[in-house]
């Protein structure tokens, strides 16, 4: 069975969307998505501890064969742009420290076919190794060294936590992003709060959070443009990839 573990609302709908006959339940105060036999999505949340919660139910109610973390990243290698995929080969865990870095090595095999439905999809891929960040890095400086501190393409906040897992239980592994954000974007924190932990947009707070700072009307557009841009390419390869997946196992 195949296991995935998704933080936000959108990430798991760019998955359970393609595909019928899925079983929708909660479980431990996760959604899940279920093809019996074949796989099951876990939306955790943001974050490391949710994160690794949510992969340890994962783990611990399922006999997975295999276990990927998928969603959005900030990327942070100048090259990236945002709707790229990003394969990650290894996964730094740290809290900003680095002399507290653990690393995880991905599995080449899960690589393979993340990169061809990638292919399929249109998708620009790239190889690279991530970094886990407690928090959201919204700073274009700090983005600059991060990269060059870690020789990292990408950061988010759940691969790391979702890989420890996979290791303790012997579990191949793989990281797969969508790049959201590009190096060069630095974005005002106070833009964070206008959605909920699981990255639903709250009109609410956008209509009073604009109405306080009118200056940032044009950014907040751009950035939806983005928002959207990347959402269509985790949908695209949701099609390529885990439509396919599910499909085939029906078959078998």
């Amino acid at each position: 069975m195949i296991g995935v573990v998704t933080a936000l609302s959108q990430e798991s709908k760019a998955l359970w969307q393609c595909c019928s006959l899925y079983r929708e339940s909660r479980v431990g105060g996760f959604r899940l998505w279920e093809w019996k036999e074949r796989g099951v999505v876990l939306e955790s949340g943001m974050g490391r501890e949710a994160a690794g919660e949510g992969a340890t139910l994962l783990a611990r109610r399922y006999p997975l064969r295999c276990l990927y973390v998928v969603g959005f990243a900030g990327g942070v290698a100048p090259e990236l742009r945002t709707g790229d995929l990003v394969v990650g080969e290894t996964v730094y865990c740290a809290s900003l420290d680095p002399e507290r870095v653990q690393a995880f090595r991905t599995d080449p095999g899960l690589e393979k076919g993340i990169r061809e439905a990638g292919q399929r999809a249109g998708l620009r891929c790239q190889r690279g190794t991530l970094l886990t960040v407690d928090r959201v890095i919204t700073d274009q400086d700090e983005k600059g060294r991060l990269h060059q501190r870690h020789e990292v393409v990408a950061v988010d906040m759940e691969s790391g936590a979702v890989a420890a897992v996979a290791h303790r239980q012997g579990i191949p592994f793989l990281a797969v992003r969508i790049i959201f954000d590009t190096w060069e974007m630095s974005l005002p924190p106070a833009l964070l709060a206008l959605s909920d932990r699981r990255g639903e947009i709250r009109p609410g707070r956008v209509m009073h959070y604009l109405s306080r700072h009118p200056a940032h009307v044009p950014l907040f557009w751009r950035l939806l443009k983005r928002w959207y841009r990347a959402q269509q390419a985790l949908a695209a390869l949701g099609r390529a990839w885990w439509k396919a997946e599910m499909e085939e196992g029906e078959k078998t």
